[in-house]
């Protein structure tokens, strides 16, 4: 969006520095890296450009060169190291020339300076050599800054998390990360920029210490908690995060992360016998549903699994296996269909062989009833398009409730069909995500459409299913 309204006002004869680098940053952003740098090039070294806004140009040269760098992946070739050297030259110019304006200049000349350390690249000659010396400096301006004014704004709390990082001071991190998880105005955009950072400069998964994990996990929790945050994950990312103790951070959004992840481990894809992906599912108790057996069945749409492939665009449960990536095991689905609604496009499906694991999803404790003028969220977590090896959690508003149908907006694609809708506190499974629609029909006969996403409420499934399991 912000391309796009930078480029009309280019069009318009508006080319003045600043829309210029919102242009520019938007670019990157994109992945367009050459295209930015020229522009960028032009907004530096124009005698008109204001100082505020030659310096956000020349940051963001520094993150063009430092982006070409960690995303080959090449150390030892001479044109990545030329490139790590431009963003440590170009971050580095503008701090110098104001070190107590410029912190986050700064700490990036800190990440890089470590990151070579670490590369082994050699940056001798460079403007500034010493990381934690530099990252102690910083720190001693951030604690007189917050002794002035009290506290800290996000971006210098951001800035203090790296240059703690920096020190191999870990629980001064996990504090910083704290108060930044806290910060309101800490939107989507700014954690998943520290995100970035932590990953792909500093490389914090890779220390294989608890507490670049806990930032990992706080960051992906606190994205995900602002609106539009989405996060893709691995199944490493799920054990790594399942397996570390948040208990000892007392954070709660750290906990409701962690809940998160055990959700992961319940959401299958669905596939034929030949790998061809059709849907999702996730793991449900029988008894929550039915009367019977005290065991786990699967969820899913008619229109993914139906009873003998009647939906034309289903299979048929004897050739449906569950692939449970996040746990790393699959499962064959029984050849009987346990209940179905078709008018629900629901489908209920057992197991041949599943051991035990993983744990199911709960529809309890009951989701707060909904309230549109506190805009609550819901999240969705599939395999968009099918994708093997990742799969993605989104945020999303959630727009209406006629007690049958959830409606909510947030990005689906092909394969999200069957994907568990949770509700925003606990959880709690809700909804069962069956469509999307670019004039998606308003709910309770409200007039017009709206863009939005379609979920079955999970209530309604278990009233249908009890009074009549196959219909």
């Amino acid at each position: 969006l912000m391309a796009l309204v930078a480029d009309a006002l280019i069009e318009s004869g508006l080319g003045e520095a600043e829309v210029r680098r919102q242009y520019a940053q938007a670019l990157i952003d994109q992945g367009q890296l050459n295209t930015a740098e020229l522009i960028l090039r032009g907004v530096a070294t124009d005698a008109a450009t204001p100082p505020r806004e030659w310096a956000e140009a020349m940051g963001l040269l520094g993150r063009v060169a430092k982006q070409r760098y960690v995303d080959a992946r090449q150390p030892a070739q001479p044109r990545q190291q030329a490139n790590l050297r431009s963003a440590l030259e170009a971050y580095a110019e503008v701090y110098r020339k104001n070190p107590a304006l410029h912190l986050w200049h700064g700490i990036n000349v800190v990440a890089l300076l470590l990151r070579a350390e670490r590369d082994g690249v050699d940056v001798t000659g460079a403007p500034l050599t010493d990381g934690r010396a530099l990252a102690s400096e910083i720190l001693a301006r951030l604690a007189e800054m917050e002794e002035e004014r009290g506290t800290l704004d996000y971006w210098d709390r951001a800035t203090s998390l790296e240059a703690h990082v920096a020190l191999g001071d870990t629980d001064a991190a996990l504090a910083d990360l704290r108060e930044y998880m806290r910060d309101r105005d800490t939107d989507a955009f700014e954690c998943a920029s520290t995100l970035r950072q932590l990953r792909e400069v500093w490389q914090v998964e890779d220390t294989g210490e608890a507490g670049g994990g806990l930032l990992v996990n706080g960051l992906q929790a606190a994205l995900l908690r602002r609106s539009g945050g989405e996060v893709t994950l691995q199944s490493a990312d799920v054990h790594r995060g399942l397996q570390l103790n948040f208990g000892a951070v007392g954070d709660l959004t750290l906990d409701w992360w962690r809940n998160g992840l055990a959700r992961c481990e319940a959401v299958a894809r669905i596939e034929d016998f030949s790998g061809r992906r059709v849907g999702t599912g996730v793991l449900v108790r029988r008894r929550d549903f039915l009367d019977g057996p005290d065991d786990h069945v699967l969820l899913t749409n008619w229109h993914v699994i139906s009873d003998k492939g009647e939906h034309p665009l289903s299979i048929r449960p004897a050739v449906a296996r569950a692939n449970f990536e996040a746990c790393g095991k699959t499962y064959r689905i029984s050849g009987q269909m346990v209940a179905y609604s078709r008018a629900l496009d629901a489908s209920l499906v057992a197991f041949e062989d599943l051991d035990g694991t993983p744990a199911p999803c709960p529809v309890e404790p009951p989701a707060a009833a909904f309230d549109a003028a506190k805009q609550p969220r819901v999240y969705v977590i599939g395999y968009p398009g099918g994708r093997g090896l990742s799969f993605s959690v989104h945020d999303s508003i959630w727009l209406d409730t006629d007690g049958t149908k959830l409606h909510y907006r947030t990005p689906t694609e092909p394969g999200s069909s069957g994907s568990p809708v949770f509700d925003q506190d606990n959880w709690t499974l809700v909804g069962l995500h069956h469509a999307g629609r670019t004039d998606m029909p308003k709910l309770g006969g409200k007039p017009g459409t709206y863009e939005a996403n379609e979920g079955i409420s999970v209530d309604a499934i278990r009233a249908s299913v009890r009074q009549n399991p196959r219909s």
